[in-house]
């Protein structure tokens, strides 16, 4: 005869998937969470970081241009944090323009340069 194991009752953390000993309200973390995610810093530096795989393999005078941008905005959100509420906005429309005029100068140059 065949014995069934009897379900075990898990203590509440582990119900939760929380690992013991952790021992913060969900609602703080989430709330923490969302903070995170509005701070208007976020994209700046997730830029940042993937800009920094690329930077180098650029075409000349594209990453200064894009530097330019984003050390402008950088700027802003200091002013922002410090008081003075302008604009934080993250201007990535203006370094996707930016990105395709280069591509439109290098496509027709390049075309210019086989004829």
């Amino acid at each position: 005869m065949l014995l069934t194991p009897a379900p075990q009752v898990a203590p509440v953390h582990l119900r939760l998937l929380c690992p013991a000993g952790y021992n913060y309200p969900v609602e703080d973390v989430l709330l923490e969470l969302v903070e995170c995610l509005d701070n208007p810093a976020l994209s700046l530096l997730q830029w940042n970081e993937e800009f920094s795989y690329i930077e180098g393999r650029l075409p000349s005078g594209l990453a200064p241009r894009l530097n330019a941008v984003t050390a402008e905005h950088e700027a802003a959100l200091n002013s922002a944090f410090a008081g003075d509420r302008g604009n934080t906005e993250f201007p990535g429309r203006m370094l996707i323009r930016i990105m395709r005029e280069t591509v439109e100068v290098s496509y027709s140059t390049g075309l210019a340069s086989q004829q």
